[in-house]
């Protein structure tokens, strides 16, 4: 084979194995603080939950809020359990293993607005980069305090089968019209 062919396998191969899904690490849900899905798009919402483990009580949450990314913009939301349009956090005890999910951006309000962003804007996913969620909550083992990353971007893949064929799809269509161009001399 010709060297041009070579890279070609490889770029082929190299797609293939970007394509294939990669196992979340806390799978176990155990102590967490997490958004489903991880990486939305502009203007989406996702589901933020606090897990815990299923031989710990969770007694209490004392603040639960986001940072949200994006070039100059950190505004600060924090939860509305209430509904309200003021910061409030649900009161405890939740039980063993309990699990807390509240959707960003529709149960969150702004205490700190940044003026880059916009003043009164209010919570929402309208700039890409990374947002940052923050809990403290209180367990039946003591208090700790819960961090997580999520992205806000422009271009989301969609985690399903039908996204890891299209990329494979696309792979072979790329290589099958390189070897057509080729035959012309093109």
């Amino acid at each position: 084979m010709k060297k041009g062919a070579y890279m070609v396998m490889g770029a082929v191969i190299l797609s293939i194995i970007t394509a294939l899904p990669i196992q979340n690490a806390k799978a176990d849900h155990a102590n967490i603080i997490e958004a489903d899905p991880g990486v939305v798009m502009i203007g989406a919402s996702t589901v933020l939950s606090i897990h815990t483990d299923p031989a710990v009580d969770l007694v209490d949450i004392s603040t639960w809020t986001v940072t949200e990314g994006g070039t100059g913009s950190e505004d600060i939301c924090a939860l509305d359990h209430d509904g309200d349009g003021t910061p409030s956090v649900p009161s405890g005890p939740f039980g063993m293993g309990a699990v807390i999910s509240y959707t960003f951006p529709d149960d969150f309000v702004v205490i700190s607005d940044s003026a880059a962003d916009g003043i009164g804007d209010g919570c929402d996913t309208g700039a890409a980069g990374q947002y940052t969620i923050e809990a403290t909550v209180t367990t039946s083992t003591g208090t700790f305090d819960f961090t997580d990353d999520w992205e806000v971007s422009f271009l989301v893949l969609p985690e399903s089968p039908l996204g890891a064929v299209a990329v494979i799809g696309s792979s072979i269509a790329a290589l099958g019209a390189f070897f057509a161009l080729k035959r012309r001399n093109i």
